[in-house]
């Protein structure tokens, strides 16, 4: 084809080109506009379910109004911090990444501020720290401290001999749920350092709890140490013959003897535990 011709061609189809073109370019401004009135419609006429759904993701925002007035708390130490962090981390992967539901902790002692900061990068939570004051943490003056000495210093088993410890499992049972900053709160998650979870949580934990009335969730029931408790049972009894009126007809008293009718050591493992901080505040527990 000499170059005379294929302009003859060129010119010949040229106009049927530039209506192609033309054609192409107004579809696309409709595909544009369609796609823009169909955002527009999920918008602004979104079905009930929608609707739902979007709010349900917006109140596990970190900023959301949650379903549940509700915290991760722990009782830590600043020396506490690299085991704390990836207690956290496990936290957020398995569950709170998805919820946002604040962290509270608290100390005997101020936070450092690389505590602070250590714990606040790692999640989009809300964060906040607090400190103890001198009636949940120190040795009351009403003990026989020369009895209590004692007891430290010939005790055989683990951490017998650490006031922090002691002190430690006095506010987490007396203490805890009295503190400011869980004053608002219905329900609390007790966390622990250097603690692993293996499996994914994917449902609330505290909605499910209090849709279905629970008070108290744990993960371990085990015999316990006898030598750690030496006074609870007779204390126990006595607390009950004095309080009748504090024992539920449905109670779970039984489970608690062996077939003696002496106390077989079963308990609640503590350190894990979702609990509904009504129980800890009715005047049940509080006697």
């Amino acid at each position: 084809m000499t170059l005379a011709s294929y302009r003859r061609l060129v010119w010949r189809h040229l106009p049927i080109m530039i209506v192609g073109i033309l054609a192409g370019y107004i579809v696309g401004l409709n595909k544009s506009a369609v796609r823009q009135t169909l955002s527009f419609n999920r918008i602004f006429n979104r079905t009930p379910q929608q609707t739902a759904i979007d709010a349900d993701i917006n109140k596990y925002e970190p900023n959301g109004v949650k379903p549940v007035k509700a915290a991760l708390v722990a009782l830590v130490r600043n020396s506490d911090l690299f085991g704390l962090r990836s207690t956290i981390r496990q936290i957020e992967d398995r569950f709170n990444a998805r919820h946002n539901y604040p962290y509270i902790f608290v100390n005997d002692v101020e936070f450092t501020e690389e505590f602070k900061r250590g714990v606040r990068d790692l999640t989009q939570a809300h964060v906040h720290f607090g400190t103890l004051d001198e009636e949940s943490w120190k040795v009351p003056e009403w003990i026989n401290r020369e009895r209590y000495e004692h007891v430290k210093s010939t005790a055989q088993y683990p951490h017998g001999e650490k006031d922090s410890y002691r002190k430690m499992c006095r506010f987490q049972s007396g203490y805890l749920h009295r503190h400011p900053l869980l004053a608002d709160l219905d329900f609390y998650w007790r966390i622990e350092p250097d603690v692993e979870y293996y499996c994914d949580m994917n449902y609330d934990p505290f909605v499910f709890m209090q849709q279905n009335g629970l008070k108290y969730g744990w993960n371990v029931a085990m015999p316990e140490f006898m030598a750690t408790i030496p006074t609870l049972w007779n204390t126990t009894v006595q607390f009950i013959t004095e309080h009748p009126e504090l024992l539920a007809p449905d109670s779970l008293w039984s489970w608690l003897l062996d077939e003696h009718g002496n106390y077989n050591g079963c308990h609640f493992w503590s350190n894990f535990e979702i609990v509904d901080l009504s129980f800890y505040r009715s005047p049940e527990y509080q006697t």
